[in-house]
């Protein structure tokens, strides 16, 4: 290997020189190294964790959200469970009512099968409503302007009872067994009419009429 031989004069030859860096850029690196570095770092920490809780509460607030939807959703059906049953409890009470005003009618036709003795028969068994004013209970006879208050009005029920017989006593024993009747009061005998059969057999058609008891009277008995 051939060494190179420098033959320039000495002051001409270039002299290797380190660069000298200024202290004002020494002193930053210095600061740099030791506060801005683990300063920065510490911000980028800080800004993680603080993403990393506006992703939780971001999460949290979108299961609340699904919460507070369900509890909507269970609301507006509880609201709707309850105007049906609002509604049921109309429909029930209309019923009891019904229930509560209807006519025995069945039992008072049984009572009256029972009492129609031999040897007589019924045609026809009707009944039609009557109205009768009574003082209200409830109020005083004169109220706070001095004027007597309205007379209540009632309805009620007249019974018709109309048949045959072949004897008038059968006719007047039947009339006698109405009269103590569980379900029917004031019996009354309209009439009895004697008729003629082919100029051989005699009949009497009768017509009774009762009212039928309030139903306070006949849950008394």
């Amino acid at each position: 290997m051939i060494d190179r031989i420098n033959l320039l004069p000495e002051e001409m030859q270039a002299k290797k020189t380190f660069a000298k860096l200024p202290v004002r850029y020494i002193v930053v690196i210095l600061l740099g190294l030791f506060y801005i570095i683990p300063a920065h770092l510490k911000i980028n920490s800080s800004v993680k964790k603080a993403n990393q809780k506006v992703a939780s509460l971001d999460k949290k607030l979108k299961l609340i959200k699904a919460d507070n939807q369900e509890f909507t959703d269970l609301h507006s059906e509880a609201e709707k469970l309850i105007d049906e049953l609002k509604s049921v409890r109309k429909i029930s009470t209309a019923l009891s009512k019904v229930i509560v005003d209807r006519i025995l009618w069945a039992d008072t036709l049984k009572e009256i099968s029972f009492m129609v003795p031999k040897k007589l028969w019924l045609s026809s068994l009707a009944s039609h409503d009557y109205i009768i004013s009574v003082e209200d209970s409830d109020t005083d006879d004169n109220d706070d302007d001095g004027e007597k208050s309205e007379p209540v009005e009632i309805i009620k029920k007249i019974v018709t009872i109309k048949g045959s017989s072949y004897n008038s006593k059968v006719i007047k024993k039947f009339v006698k067994e109405l009269e103590v009747s569980y379900f029917l009061e004031d019996v009354k005998l309209k009439y009895v009419k004697k008729r003629i059969i082919n100029d051989i057999y005699t009949v009497y058609d009768f017509e009774a009429s009762s009212k039928l008891k309030d139903k306070n009277s006949t849950s008394n008995q």
